[in-house]
């Protein structure tokens, strides 16, 4: 379902992305991003095999391809001390 949600975002022509493809298990998303190698991927943390999977398809990606990573949470502060302006030596 978020797939969809994520996927539908993009429909609109305003944005000028196409979206070339959509997966829910890491190996499909995997072959995916090898056979199409998109500009930019963006993947989800949380994949049908678990709830970091997403970071383990991402590590093996072997493209030019940019990844943005999407991380479910009811958090509404930023999970990286960086992310908050903390980080900035």
């Amino acid at each position: 379902m978020n797939c969809q949600r994520v996927q539908s975002a993009f429909r609109p022509k305003r944005y000028r992305v196409a979206v070339v493809a959509s997966a829910v298990q890491s190996s499909q998303t995997a072959a995916l991003l090898k056979e199409r190698q998109p500009d930019v991927a963006i993947i989800s943390a949380q994949l049908h095999e678990g709830p970091l999977e997403g970071f383990r398809v991402r590590r093996a990606l072997q493209s030019k391809t940019r990844a943005v990573m999407l991380r479910a949470s009811r958090e509404r502060d930023p999970p990286l001390p960086m992310l908050r302006g903390h980080g900035q030596e």
